[in-house]
């Protein structure tokens, strides 16, 4: 995973409690929330915007711009990162930021590049999402976008809060409908307005209908009110409910409810005035008792008041009765509950308890209020107080009561009332009041948009100061007064209205053209022209909206204008500019291109097509990465990153472009940046002029000069010019001087034979005769003198050039190998000591650990016994490793002694199985032999068992369970005999192909370590093989298995060897059997020539001959020739291979083989002189 998942923030458990709260999650989009990320699309000039909230394990979008998914997981979200701050979090280009490059959300749709998210943090700082924006290329926001996303997100952050606090409202309200539904009293409420709000279900039973469900006109038909006395209609002006909604007192008003069908019912009225705190007007509430009874049967009146009692107990309300002489209270549990408390916690009950609960500041208005009502001024007690809970807090209570009981002195004996806890209704309208304010606040707020609220008439209600200063009204001129209509243009509004009025089937004119849409619920955008207080005009894109109630019924409808003027003359500009340029852009004679910030050309005139070769659709196909010189890339790339930085304004530079035809054209290139009003870069202008003839003579010679100088100059390794003809010293580099001591006058007056100790003159002499045939010679190792006499090994190799003059020059490099020597000896000798210490002890500690897991210390059980089992697997993969740096280490230094002995392939194979098979059990497969071979096989028998052993053991770990290891041997018609191990395993990845035989190498590490193994196994096994004068070599194919084999000479081609020398075998690897038949030709009489047409077929024929020379080409029928290179150079690194094709040869295997031959006219000679060269040099090496 190349990227970096978001990690929790410290308060993640607060975070998504509070989150939860808001009651938003998996909700259906909403108007306002998708205006915002309107807006934010919009002020951003991005393609996406997106409400994102992060919950436990994902990212839900409230709102989407641009995107269709709803989530994702919160391990690949941006928006998870940007939480831990409570700034703007940017990501200027994701594939170049090391926690986003490899996010499924970059590398795969949306395809994310850029990414601004500014979190939304609720008032008591959690952060619980953001509002972002996204972009598919790189960029950066400018700072009027920053400010316009910040305070965005700040506004919907507010929006979720005010979101919550109306639900909370709703259902408070709806809690108390239930509560005023099941009261035993039957209530009725009027609004500020006075219109009915509510009527309570036993409302609705006395009068027998809901007078909210029709017109008034209709009421008498269904009921009427009269006096008291039931006899006198009662006058408009009488209602309880208006003389309350009047501000008058009315308690204990009696009146008589005449409904339809039913008996004339005498009501008991109680109402009053509902008031905010700040003293203005909410409506009025008259609370009904149904007195019939009481008038009807008095001498029920102790049963009734049981079962009012019982009624009361019934109810969420508290009562209450106080003896006001001697302080005695009576209360009910649901008083006391109320506070928090059981009641007979609050034991004994005075009236001192309900003093101790009580707000201090509540307490001087109750006692007024008792004593206003003692005196006749009040026919109720009624106050609204605070009374401490249990738990510390305050709650709100309404406590209404009455004296009923009087001394024969007049004074107050007995009183009673109720209790109603109101808290939730107090906070639903500070909540309410609060949210109104905020969001108030937030339209004021808005300057750069124009917000505009009106009735479901169109008259204007709000207007907001972004209005004010983009029309140039002031509030006041418009509120309350007019309608859009008149700021609008008149033939624009008139347009508009046929298009609908035909659309729809119906006239559509005025006010309803800009609401058409939101009557039905949906938001319009559309762009419109606003005629400003002066008669001057703006363009402005304007969505419009319906604002709804609790229960979705519209109260008017919302216009947010965004102003595009400016834009607009922009853009008209901007056209008239790319005229002009386009002009001179197609007429001037130098080559010139718009090219994208990706490099990519945008458009091409006709100068530079001619001077590239191309039609102008190819070259715009193209990029100009493609065309440029790969020496000049790096260079154009850094000044276009410092002009994309700002560091520069323009640059020049002198550049190649490759034309059509394959030539180089020679350029003097002007570049410069287009950048939009914000500053962010748009494309690059670019000029190319044509310099090519006078380039190329110049370059040729410096290039030349350069070459040399900084070849011989500044190469790490000696380099001397010797004259061929005398053996003098030229020259010589500071590299040999430091490694000889001798200055460099001193050099050039010495003889190369001088430098030479006097035991090299083998080499010398080979390193001569070389030269000599070919021109070349080297590399080889011989021993160099220093002038103090002491000698040091060097690595020599060297080529013979002729000068202008003719004269015949030896250029040598020479490099002292005298470090790396010694650090192999060392490598060697600390392998060698390491690993012998570490046997004696490893001996001890595994054959202990057997020991134990035998049992004869006593059993082992549990998870000791699965420990100890991990010990000595472990033991014995640590002793495998020892022995195997033993075996390397021996290899290497030459101390392996081979018993090279005539070995009965049949017989060993069979061997090998079976002691194998034990290990393959637990892996559960299959080692099959192949039928009985009769053969015999020159070699040492224990290590070639060894090799078979250590091949099979690696074919059985990378089987699948079930699967099978097939184990043959095959004499072939010379003699050799061939081995192969063959398993139907995951096969070996081709990248890893060409270090396969390398010391610990391994394909996978993770794997490696799940099947065990030290990496050693195969680099011992080629070491092996060839020690027994064999070969190696292995076949894969990723998911389909490999085939590893082993090719040793059988009696019979070891005796040929012996007694008559071999001639050089070349295989041509070449599908064209013209060319086939040209290199048979041509090499007859070099070597005995062989021919594969096939990537197959060649791999096969290398496993069933020795070939000192491989002709291969690269484009064969079954795939790449360089695989047959990349599968043979690890396990035979001597056998030389000549390219011979007619397409581009990579340049890494060019320089690896040893020589590269292209087809063509000459192709057959130059061939045969390329296979003498490497054919004798072989020879030369071998002799």
């Amino acid at each position: 995973m190349n990227y970096m998942p978001p990690a929790l923030p410290a308060d993640e458990a607060d975070r998504q409690a509070q989150l939860d709260a808001l009651r938003v999650l998996d909700t259906a989009p909403e108007p306002t929330f998708d205006d915002i990320v309107a807006l934010a699309v919009a002020a951003c000039d991005a393609p996406i915007a997106l409400v994102s909230l992060i919950d436990r394990e994902r990212q839900w979008f409230k709102a989407r711009c641009g995107l269709d998914a709803t989530e994702t997981d919160r391990s690949i979200s941006f928006c998870g990162h940007a939480i831990h701050q409570p700034t703007l979090f940017e990501v200027e280009d994701a594939t170049a930021d090391p926690r986003f490059a490899g996010n499924p959300l970059v590398t795969g749709a949306p395809h994310i590049r850029f990414y601004a998210g500014m979190p939304l943090q609720l008032s008591t700082g959690a952060r619980i999402g953001t509002l972002c924006v996204i972009d598919r290329r790189p960029r950066r926001l400018a700072p009027e976008q920053r400010s316009a996303l910040e305070r965005l997100a700040r506004v919907l952050a507010q929006m979720l809060e005010l979101r919550r606090e109306r639900l909370r409202a709703q259902e408070q309200a709806a809690t108390l409908d239930a509560l005023l539904d099941n009261m035993p009293m039957a209530v009725v409420v009027c609004d500020a307005a006075g219109e009915l709000s509510h009527f309570s279900r036993l409302a609705r039973a006395w009068h027998g209908v809901d007078p909210r469900r029709m017109p008034p006109e209709e009421w008498p038909r269904h009921f009427d009110l009269f006096e008291s006395d039931g006899r006198r209609h009662l006058d408009v002006g009488r209602i309880p409910l208006l003389r309350a909604f009047r501000g008058e007192d009315v308690q204990g008003e009696e009146i008589v409810i005449k409904a339809a069908g039913q008996q004339a019912r005498h009501v008991e009225c109680f109402g009053d005035r509902i008031t905010a705190p700040d003293g203005a007007p909410l409506g009025a509430l008259v609370a009904m008792t149904d007195v019939t009874a009481v008038r009807r049967v008095h001498r029920a009146l102790e049963a009734e008041r049981r079962d009012l009692q019982t009624i009361l107990d019934g109810t969420h309300a508290g009562t209450w009765r106080w003896n006001v002489q001697t302080g005695e209270t009576v209360f009910n549990e649901r008083w006391a509950e109320i506070c928090g408390y059981a009641l007979d916690e609050l034991a004994p009950l005075t009236i001192d308890t309900w003093r101790r609960l009580a707000h201090p500041d509540d307490l001087r208005l109750s006692e007024l209020a008792l004593q206003a009502h003692f005196r006749g001024e009040a026919p109720y007690y009624d106050v609204t107080c605070r009374m401490r809970h249990k738990a510390g807090h305050w709650v709100w209570a309404q406590d209404r009561g009455r004296v009923y009981e009087w001394t024969a002195d007049g004074e107050p004996l007995w009183m009673a009332g109720t209790h109603v806890d109101i808290t939730p209704l107090k906070q639903a309208e500070a909540e309410l009041r609060s949210s109104r304010a905020r969001l108030e606040a937030i339209i004021d707020a808005s300057r750069d948009v124009a917000m505009i609220a009106t009735g479901l008439d169109g008259t204007i209600e709000v207007f907001n100061p972004g209005a004010e200063r983009m029309l140039g009204y002031a509030a006041a001129e418009l509120v309350g007064r007019a309608t859009p209509e008149a700021f609008h243009l008149r033939e624009e509004v008139e347009a508009r209205g046929r298009e609908l009025t035909d659309e729809l089937g119906r006239p559509v004119e005025g006010f309803e053209v800009f609401v058409h849409a939101a009557r039905s619920g949906r938001t319009e955008t559309r762009d419109w022209t606003y005629v400003r207080r002066d008669g001057t005009h703006r363009d402005v894109r304007l969505s419009v909206s319906a604002v709804l109630d609790g229960s979705g019924k519209a109260l008017g409808f919302l216009g947010v204008a965004v102003d595009q003027t400016e834009q607009r003359r922009a853009e008209r500009e901007a056209r008239l500019q790319a005229e002009r340029f386009r002009g001179a852009f197609d007429s001037v004679p130098v080559g010139m291109a718009l090219v994208d910030l990706d490099g990519r050309w945008m458009a091409v005139n006709d100068a530079l097509c001619s001077k590239l070769g191309y039609t102008r659709e190819e070259l715009l196909a193209l990029d100009f990465q493609t065309l440029t010189h790969p020496d000049d890339l790096h260079a154009d790339l850094q000044k276009l990153t410092d002009l994309l930085a700002g560091r520069i304004d323009h640059y020049r530079m002198v550049k190649r472009y490759r034309r059509k035809n394959g030539e180089w054209l020679w350029t003097q290139l002007s570049v410069s940046l287009v950048r939009d009003e914000q500053g962010a870069p748009l494309h690059f202008v670019s000029q190319v002029l044509d310099i090519t003839a006078e380039r190329t003579a110049r370059l040729a010679l410096e290039a030349s000069e350069a070459r040399l100088h900084g070849l011989f100059a500044l190469s790490p390794v000696g380099i001397v010019l010797v004259d061929r003809d005398s053996g003098r010293i030229l020259d010589a580099n500071l590299a040999l001087v430091e490694q000889t001591g001798f200055g460099v006058d001193e050099l050039r007056a010495m003889e190369m034979g001088a430098l030479v100790a006097a035991d090299a003159a083998a080499v010398q002499a080979r390193m001569r005769s070389e030269l000599a045939v070919h021109g070349r010679f080297g590399a080889y190792e011989t021993t160099y003198r220093r002038m103090d006499g002491s000698t040091y090994p060097v690595r020599v190799q060297g080529t013979l050039v002729r000068e202008a003059d003719g004269r015949e020059v030896i250029w040598q490099l020479v490099e002292d190998v005298s470090e790396r020597q010694r650090m192999e000896r060392l490598k060697s000798e600390f392998v060698s000591t390491v690993s012998h210490e570490l046997r004696t002890p490893l001996t001890s500690i595994v054959g202990a650990l057997g020991l134990l897991q035998s049992g004869v210390m006593g059993e082992v059980a549990g998870p000791s016994r699965e420990l100890l089992d991990i010990a000595v697997d472990n033991g014995r993969r640590l002793t495998q490793l020892v022995n195997d740096l033993l075996d390397m280490e021996r290899l290497a230094a030459g101390k392996v002694e081979y018993r090279i002995e005539a070995v009965d392939v049949s017989a060993l194979l069979q061997r090998a199985a079976a002691g194998l098979r034990e290990f393959a059990a637990p892996l559960e497969v299959e080692i099959a032999v192949c039928p009985q071979l009769q053969g015999e096989v020159r070699a040492d028998a224990q290590r070639l068992e060894q090799v078979v052993l250590n091949l099979l053991s690696n074919a059985c770990k990378h089987s699948a369970r079930g699967g099978r290891v097939e184990l043959c041997g095959e004499v072939l018609p010379g003699g050799d005999v061939v081995i192969d191990v063959i398993d139907h395993g995951t096969g070996i990845p081709a990248a890893f192909r060409p270090r396969i035989f390398e010391k610990f190498a391994q394909a996978d590490q993770g794997d490696a370590r799940a099947r065990g193994g030290t990496g050693l196994g195969l680099a011992i096994c080629r070491e092996l093989v060839q020690g027994m004068g064999g070969a190696i070599g292995f076949e894969s194919e990723e998911g389909a298995g490999t085939r590893f084999w082993v090719r040793l000479p059988g009696p019979a081609s070891a005796q040929a060897g012996r007694t008559a020398p071999r001639r050089a075998r070349v295989l041509v690897v070449e599908d064209d059997p013209a060319i086939q038949a040209m290199a048979a030709l041509h090499l007859g009489g070099l070597a005995e020539v062989d021919a594969a047409g096939s990537v197959r077929e060649a791999l096969a024929a290398v496993r069933r001959a020795r070939y000192d020379l491989l002709v291969l080409d690269l484009r064969l029928p079954d795939g790449d020739g360089t695989v047959v290179w990349e599968t043979l150079h690890p396990a035979q690194p001597d056998l030389a291979v000549i390219v011979l094709s007619g397409y581009e040869v990579p340049r890494a295997l060019a320089s690896s083989v040893q020589a590269v031959v292209a087809k063509g006219e000459h192709a057959g000679a130059q061939l045969r002189e390329a296979v003498e060269r490497v054919l004798g040099r072989e020879d030369a090496v071998r002799g």
